[in-house]
């Protein structure tokens, strides 16, 4: 329950449904329709998967520069023996 409560806006007391990315901050419902002139308001659940989209793409990049590093590491060594 106490779950359910932080995920209420103070100023309505409704769930925080959407995300405006200018903003970065959660709206309800009722701060949606005053919201409008912002066009980068989007449902949670979809600014979650975008996110999420984001971040598995960027620890791909950050593991193949690691693994590129650890190779060029592996040649250095064995060029000095």
């Amino acid at each position: 329950m106490m779950d359910l409560q932080q995920r209420k806006g103070l100023e309505h007391n409704k769930l925080l449904e959407f995300y405006c990315r200018k903003h970065i901050n959660h709206i309800c419902c009722l701060c949606l329709a005053s919201h409008k002139p912002c066009t980068t308001s989007h449902p949670v659940q979809e600014a979650k998967a975008e996110k999420e989209s984001h971040l598995k793409n960027r620890l791909t990049e950050l593991y193949n520069q690691s693994e590129k590093a650890s190779q060029a590491l592996d040649e250095v060594r064995m060029q000095q023996r």
